[in-house]
């Protein structure tokens, strides 16, 4: 009797040990990471914080993972920083919207990304779907686990000296930084042929690199959160159901596509609306936005449908555009903006925030017109902007980049339209 009372008092310590193995939460962790998902304001993902627990927990690949802290929110879940024999690790948990998993198999592009050596996209390490059929509510997730960046674009603690010297180091940094960025998408939207779909600075990391000890740190750009991307293989024009892109980093043309069409009642709804506005401004301007997100709903699906992906991908480059743009302002205490480095990428972020390109139905050679330029072209210009600023070719970073990034556009095919 005590031998079998000894055997199932052994099968349940096990039991609990494999539990709380796998789950790799800490309890003082876990009440942070719950605190932390209530009180996010980026995105609202306090009506899953329950899935997440439960993927977290349930899932076999977090065994041997531990879960030190809360790093984020994106749009569908967490982003946590995790170790495992001591080594740091981001681990990404995508709540999805259905059995599809959509979302988490866009993200793990990345795989195909890592296995075709494209440059600096991050490293994914593991990854797990998880089902939860026989929960209350059903959970479609998955964890991504990456190797940990260094750092973000947009910290203030990026760059420790803002004199004139400081100035000068840190804008040269992040000139070659964005040079490299933009070798990445290159290879990233035609040499591999996917549409990121989601550029922001939250999306692009930092990583240090320093060759040797007497030589300076040098910033290299680590590209993540792929689960708005979109294959396109054959370079066509190619519509898609999922409106992409956030806010302020969406580019014009597709947020045409997508605005309500005045009908004579809403002309008249407007008209009324001004009257309004003569007595009560802030009042009338709130009601005049929410006419126009109800109109925006409603004609969502018949104005959607109407656009179309470029075959050159050159949303990617509208919305790199913006992101260098928004981290040049977040830096701007940290830069010279007279230098001839900034000067150039305030020129290369003109040409990527261009109209969209027209080619007409047929895509005739002839009939192509002049646009914005996709990303090989905008890395071919980048170059010379280098050479520009470089123009003794002594500068050794400077000149490795243009190898490396010549090296790169060569080194693919793409239709001869594109080029």
């Amino acid at each position: 009797m005590q031998t079998s009372r000894s055997y199932l008092l052994a099968s349940i310590v096990l039991a609990l040990v494999t539990q709380f193995g796998i789950t790799g939460f800490k309890s003082k962790v876990k009440d942070v990471i719950s605190a932390r998902i209530e009180t996010d304001k980026k995105h609202d993902i306090r009506k899953i914080k329950s899935m997440i627990f439960l993927t977290l927990s349930d899932s076999e690949i977090m065994n041997g993972y531990e879960v030190e802290d809360y790093i984020g929110s994106h749009a569908q879940g967490v982003i946590l920083d995790v170790t495992k024999s001591k080594q740091h690790f981001v681990a990404k948990v995508i709540i999805d919207t259905n059995a599809e998993l959509s979302f988490c198999k866009r993200e793990k592009v990345v795989e195909e990304l890592n296995s075709k050596r494209i440059s600096y996209v991050t490293s994914l390490r593991d990854y797990q779907e998880y089902t939860g059929k026989s929960t209350n509510p059903q959970v479609f997730s998955c964890v991504l686990i990456f190797d940990k960046p260094d750092d973000t674009i947009t910290s203030l603690k990026l760059f420790k000296d803002n004199d004139n010297k400081g100035k000068i180091e840190n804008s040269k940094k992040l000139f070659i930084f964005f040079g490299k960025l933009i070798q990445a998408f290159t290879e990233i939207n035609l040499k591999n042929q996917v549409l990121h779909g989601n550029i922001t600075p939250d999306s692009i990391m930092v990583k240090f690199n320093q060759t040797d000890k007497n030589s300076a740190q040098e910033l290299e750009p680590v590209v993540s959160d792929f689960c708005y991307s979109l294959k396109n293989e054959k370079f066509e024009f190619i519509p898609d159901k999922l409106f992409r892109y956030s806010d302020n980093f969406r580019p014009p043309e597709m947020i045409e596509k997508t605005k309500a069409k005045a009908t004579t009642s809403n002309e008249n709804k407007n008209q009324s609306q001004k009257k309004h506005k003569e007595k009560d401004k802030d009042k009338d301007k709130d009601k005049e936005k929410k006419q126009k997100q109800k109109e925006l709903e409603k004609n969502w699906d018949k104005n959607w449908e109407k656009y179309q992906y470029s075959n050159q991908f050159v949303e990617d480059v509208y919305a790199l555009g913006k992101t260098i743009q928004e981290v040049l302002k977040i830096q701007s205490d940290f830069i010279k903006e007279s230098l001839c480095e900034i000067q150039s990428l305030r020129a290369i972020i003109k040409l990527m925030l261009q109209d969209k390109e027209m080619v007409d139905s047929l895509s005739k050679p002839e009939n192509y017109t002049k646009g914005r330029m996709n990303m090989r072209q905008i890395t071919v210009e980048f170059i010379g902007k280098v050479n520009d600023c470089d123009s003794s070719h002594t500068n050794t970073i400077y000149q490795l980049f243009i190898k490396q990034a010549t090296g790169s556009i060569n080194s693919f095919r793409i239709p001869f339209i594109l080029i």
